[in-house]
């Protein structure tokens, strides 16, 4: 098969339409052009087709997956399931993230600890919700645990983090409700247990901020 002629697109001037015999076969990016250093008359075989139209899907795959990290950090598991979504083979898909990772671009340690340090920061949870959270984000189990125990080396990181959220719930509660009654001290203290439960704090963790926070009443 022949190059009868390289045309540049219309719409996208970075890409260049090949015709093999005097019919398009395919569209590459300049940057693959240049790679395989195609000129008008040389000869291709279909496996050498293969071989430039597999590294134009793997430049657009990657491109695809820079575009994606420059808006946010993400996991292997979101950009592999982001460009496997738009149609990208699965070999492909495995090339970038590969080298994504190679160049660190793709960290999932790094991502686990960020985002966990960002939870935290805004709206703290228990151990079991935290590592739910990092779970769906995809991140193996082994790295879930060394995040865990850089979170809460201990039980009093818990309590911390357990009391700082509960003092700010009993604070927006103060704003819009008269205090003193002890149906309402029952009451209080029974939303602010149920409130730290659902964020995943164990129940001696809860305990302790009741106890620490409502005792006088």
């Amino acid at each position: 098969m022949i190059i009868t002629k390289i045309e540049p697109q219309r719409k996208r001037s970075q890409r260049k339409s090949i015709f093999l015999d005097g019919e398009f076969a395919f569209g590459i990016h300049d940057e693959v052009l240049l790679k395989f250093g195609l000129r008008h008359g040389d000869s291709l075989t279909p496996e050498r087709v293969a071989e430039i139209t597999a590294y134009e899907e793997f430049r657009s795959a990657r491109e695809k997956a820079l575009r994606l990290l420059n808006r946010r950090p993400r996991t292997e598991k979101e950009i592999r399931t982001k460009l496997l979504a738009v149609d990208y083979g699965e070999e492909t898909v495995q090339k970038v993230v590969e080298q994504l990772c190679d160049t660190g671009l793709l960290d999932d340690s790094l991502y686990a600890v960020m985002y966990a340090r960002d939870i935290m920061a805004r709206r703290p949870v228990g151990k079991p919700v935290l590592k739910q959270k990092l779970r769906l984000k995809g991140i193996p189990e082994n790295t879930i645990l060394a995040v865990i125990r850089e979170v809460f080396p201990d039980d009093e990181q818990a309590f911390a983090f357990a009391r700082a959220l509960a003092a700010k719930r009993l604070e927006r509660q103060e704003k819009i409700r008269s205090i003193g009654r002890e149906a309402d001290a029952l009451k209080r203290r029974k939303q602010i247990a149920d409130f730290l439960a659902r964020r995943g704090f164990g129940w001696d963790t809860v305990r302790r901020v009741l106890d620490d926070l409502l005792q006088k009443e």
